[in-house]
């Protein structure tokens, strides 16, 4: 989720409402605690059928029943923002909708790694992070990350600052 909804209230209900005969769609959010999905589940008429948060610069997935757009609404965060990058594997997306290479050619632990889904090959895409390098993608700044696109990131040392500035 890449913007911030109306009063800051992050719940499910208040940032992704789907279209009617969107029944049995699903969200998937990485459980770090349980190193395991939690899942979501629509209900057309009803809306979600479990409370959660979905959190700026935090990633899931939509497995969507229905061809539809599906369209974030809130505001943008502007000025310096920071995501935090724990230990172990988490599921993040930008705090900014802006696309580019991420997290920058300084962030990351030597052997850290970012997948990303590549939906037209039904794959995960690796880059590695080198220590006195940065990435070992197309960029050293990282992969390149989608507007409103999650990824996974494993940190294998110690817990890190993503920062993105934007003033537009």
């Amino acid at each position: 989720n890449p913007l911030i909804p109306s009063g800051g209230n992050t719940a499910i209900t208040n940032v992704l409402t789907l279209a009617n005969g969107s029944d049995s769609s699903v969200i998937f959010q990485w459980n770090k605690t349980t190193s395991s999905w939690d899942t979501i589940g629509w209900i057309d008429g009803f809306g979600w059928d479990t409370s959660a948060n979905l959190n700026v610069g935090s990633g899931f997935f939509l497995q969507p029943t229905l061809t539809q757009t599906v369209t974030f609404v809130g505001d943008v965060q502007t000025g310096t923002s920071t995501n935090a990058i724990g230990t172990g594997l988490s599921l993040l997306g930008s705090k900014v909708p802006v696309a580019g290479p991420a997290p920058g050619s300084t962030v990351g632990n030597d052997t850290d790694s970012i997948f990303t889904w590549d939906a037209t090959a039904g794959t995960w895409v690796t880059s590695g992070f080198i220590g006195g390098f940065g990435w070992d993608s197309a960029s050293v700044n990282g992969p390149v990350i989608g507007v409103a696109e999650g990824f996974f990131y494993q940190n294998t040392g110690a817990a890190l600052n993503w920062i993105t500035t934007l003033n537009p």
